[in-house]
């Protein structure tokens, strides 16, 4: 089974604290009452993760051999349903918590350091270690993350289940949207964005993912319409999360193709992790697994083909694979061009933002061009560019045409007036 597999189980996911959830530290001080007072520290990354969790069906909790008010606050503050502080004996909390749950093992995934939590991770049907647990501990582990506890071990492991689960795309398209707008309706002066309707089959699916506006969502007679302003805005929130989810849809569908960048890790097979291209066939050579067919396939799906590979020559292999970088890149155009959509990014030469607009077709006679943006992904941020088209096309700048970096989304707005 690989370890996709085994995320898109979970149901629950609970863990130990000081090490996983903390970096394991302790901070003793002398309070004014004379008790001791002990101070954790928390990673606000894995915190929000938590938190997604819950919102997308995987109950979440804490079993941990110290008592803490702190913990307890904070598992509070993290929508945690399930928390077993002052004890040792982890595997009878950790099953009186399926029965109360009626979840299987299988559907549960543990976060362990040390040895009080072995007996659980042998019971999971997902068990984690962090890379700062005992060596001792971590041979019972399905996968040990890469970063160390207290300092984004959870989230990595919460993004896992996610994604897994199919459950990312919506965090990121409800993000990605807040993040576009405040990059883009600061600058939107007289303007608005859409993706219009064409004959064009992407541009179709841009258009369909926002539902158009029907007579039970007007405003009361009796009740004043919203001023112009908020109106353009709203216009501006639904164009934008339109585009965003053609942009995403596409991603998420993608298929590994010839010239992809593909890193594979087998767990506790160092010798046989490789970053590997495809071939112009297709295909990707790995040890132990030989010749593997891989172009046309899912990510799953080519996770699942190596691991058929290994299972003649390892016992239980547990595989994943991750595209490092896109072989068959591309930028997006949309907005108020002729055809929107996706086109190739060649590599021999670079495009520019004019050259994209023209493999688009061109501007339409209601496009706002000095409102023209990019919007860029820079290390997991979404960054707005504003292009000044008429700087380019009359003043002869040619320093404000851009070239286009992969994935690269080119927005054109649609004047209002």
């Amino acid at each position: 089974m690989t370890l996709r597999e085994r995320a898109r189980r979970i149901r629950l996911l609970l863990m130990d604290v000081d090490g996983v959830l903390t970096d394991g530290r302790l901070f003793h001080f002398g309070g004014g009452d004379g008790k001791l007072v002990e101070l954790k520290g928390f990673d606000s990354q894995d915190g929000i993760a938590l938190i997604w969790l819950s919102e997308n069906g995987v109950e979440t909790g804490l079993i941990s051999g110290r008592k803490s008010e702190g913990v307890v606050g904070r598992a509070k503050m993290l929508r945690m349903r399930h928390v077993v502080l002052g004890t040792f004996e982890k595997l009878p909390a950790f099953e009186d918590i399926l029965r109360r749950t009626g979840l299987k093992a299988s559907q549960a995934a543990f976060i362990g350091d040390d040895l009080p939590d072995v007996p659980v991770l042998r019971r999971a049907g997902l068990a984690v270690c962090v890379p700062n647990a005992r060596a001792e501990v971590r041979r019972f582990a399905h996968l040990v993350t890469r970063r160390p506890g207290g300092h984004g071990a959870v989230r990595e492991v919460a993004e896992l289940i996610l994604k897994s689960r199919g459950s990312w795309t919506g965090v990121l398209r409800r993000f990605s949207a807040l993040l576009l707008l405040a990059g883009l309706l600061p600058l939107a002066g007289c303007v608005s964005v859409r993706v219009p309707s064409s004959e064009d089959a992407e541009a179709k699916a841009a258009s369909a993912a926002v539902p158009p506006a029907t007579d039970a969502a007007a405003p009361a007679a009796d009740k004043p319409a919203a001023p112009k302003g908020v109106r353009r805005e709203q216009a501006e929130e639904a164009a934008l999360k339109n585009a965003l989810q053609f942009v995403q849809q596409k991603q998420t569908s993608y298929r590994v193709g010839p010239a992809d960048l593909l890193e594979i890790t087998v767990y506790q097979e160092k010798d046989l992790d490789r970053k590997v291209r495809v071939s112009p066939e297709g295909g990707i050579t790995l040890p132990l697994a030989g010749a593997v067919k891989v172009a046309g396939l899912t990510v799953a799906e080519a996770e699942a083909a190596v691991l058929a590979k290994l299972k003649r020559y390892l016992v239980d292999p547990q595989v994943s694979v991750f595209i490092q970088e896109y072989g068959n890149k591309q930028v997006y155009v949309l907005g108020e061009v002729k055809n929107p959509g996706s086109y190739p990014l060649p590599t021999e030469a670079p495009l520019t933002v004019l050259e994209a607009v023209t493999l688009a077709g061109g501007f339409t006679p209601y496009a706002a061009v000095d409102r023209t943006r990019i919007v860029r992904n820079v290390n997991g941020r979404s960054e707005t560019l504003l292009i000044e088209i008429t700087a380019i096309t009359k003043r002869g700048d040619k320093s404000k045409d851009l070239r286009l970096q992969p994935n690269d989304v080119v927005i054109i707005p649609e004047s209002l007036f």
